[in-house]
């Protein structure tokens, strides 16, 4: 992702994630997905096309559910028209093509929802370590899909934070109706998750800062812990916030 585009994203992600939250129980979006591996099997891939190559096809997103014997299928079609909102959401930050696989799990053993992509994809060595980018950035960007026929982003949807927390709007597309003030905009939550997919997301702990010992993803890289706390320190980010950004402790 190009340097403005991804302050852009970063802006985009921070401000959905406490426009999603403005439910008076405090019922929050949840931490991202734990990463897998990194997929070292990219480093051998070769891209399609040229790294940020623009396309003005843009990106797709194919939704499919996982939700044995269907008990919320009533729900399918205002979440997928909510994920269609949040990638045109997301759409105008990113450079490249192509058409994601998308996941939707409702899951009964989670309280919220968290999303992040499947894989990863290989960038470069910084000399130290290999520098992986989540796999659904990888693929738009290179137009090369590192997990192949496997969705390429997974979402998972609490089923009682489905059913009792989140509000879909009936018109996601303007986004000009009121949110109930007991539920949780379903939109914001999307375009956040789908934050943690494209950018928002790596191996570094999240209390000590530790980082493995040969690998990180691109946002480790900009990530630094002062012995207290987190803060994102890319330099188009540092110059919109007026500072180093804080990241939630933990998460």
């Amino acid at each position: 992702m190009k340097r403005w585009q991804f302050i852009a994203a970063f802006a985009l992600g921070v401000a959905v994630s406490s426009y999603a939250q403005q439910n008076p129980t405090g019922v929050p979006v949840g931490p991202a997905e734990k990463m897998g591996a990194p997929n070292y099997a990219t480093k051998a891939l070769r891209p399609s096309r040229a790294p940020n190559a623009p396309d003005a096809t843009g990106i797709t997103y194919n939704i499919t559910f996982a939700d044995p014997s269907g008990p919320y299928s009533s729900y399918y079609p205002a979440i997928a028209a909510s994920i269609q909102a949040a990638g045109v959401a997301w759409n105008r930050y990113l450079a490249g093509s192509g058409s994601l696989e998308m996941e939707v799990v409702i899951d009964p053993n989670i309280s919220t929802a968290n999303g992040a992509s499947v894989s990863s994809g290989f960038v470069r060595n910084d000399g130290t370590r290999d520098i992986f980018e989540q796999g659904a950035a990888f693929e738009i960007r290179t137009g090369t899909d590192p997990n192949g026929a496997d969705p390429d982003i997974r979402l998972r949807i609490g089923a009682a934070y489905l059913t009792n927390d989140l509000w879909f709007d009936p018109h996601p597309e303007t986004r000009t109706d009121p949110i109930p003030a007991n539920r949780i905009d379903a939109l914001s939550v999307f375009i956040h998750e789908l934050g943690h997919a494209f950018v928002f997301n790596g191996w570094m702990n999240g209390t000590t800062g530790a980082l493995p010992a040969t690998y990180m993803s691109t946002f480790d890289e900009k990530v630094q812990f002062n012995g207290s706390n987190f803060f994102f320190v890319g330099t188009n980010a540092q110059a919109r916030y007026g500072a180093p950004v804080p990241i939630t402790y933990g998460n």
